[in-house]
């Protein structure tokens, strides 16, 4: 009984710390740096956990995870930096035939460089704050 009793409050600790890194980073400054490790560490998971699904469908959501693997699959990273959303980035726009827009409001975009000189690449999406949290924003459908 006692071993039952040793192994629940443990359960419950691993719980409690996983809960407190998942939770969503409160600061620009958090935000980034989360996303800079997890970029360098090339976990797809940690950076699929840094969006917010919410209202994404699952055509959708394949769409971004398509993004975050080509991301992840640059040999090198160079430079990772939150910047203002370009003039000519479309948060609107068509999808297969279906017109998308972000899913919370947009405050800017996660611009990683990579490639270095050889062949540099620049990989942006955006991001946003929404209930005191900072996410990467996912497409949704836009509602007629």
């Amino acid at each position: 009984m006692r071993l039952i009793g040793t192994l629940i409050l443990f359960a419950t600790a691993i719980l409690l710390i996983a809960g407190d890194t998942l939770k969503p980073p409160g600061t620009r400054d958090e935000f980034l740096k989360r996303f800079t490790q997890a970029a360098n560490a090339k976990d797809k998971s940690a950076i699929m956990q840094m969006f917010n699904w919410q209202g994404v469908s699952n055509d959708l959501r394949a769409a971004q995870e398509y993004t975050v693997s080509f991301l992840l699959d640059q040999e090198e990273l160079d430079s990772v930096e939150l910047a203002p959303v370009p003039e000519n980035y479309p948060l609107r726009r068509q999808v297969h035939g279906v017109r998308v827009h972000p899913n919370i409001p947009v405050l800017g975009v996660v611009d990683a460089k990579c490639g270095g000189d050889a062949n540099p690449t620049e990989i942006m999406i955006p991001y946003g704050e929404t209930n005191s949290a900072f996410y990467l924003a996912a497409a949704i459908e836009e509602k007629n």
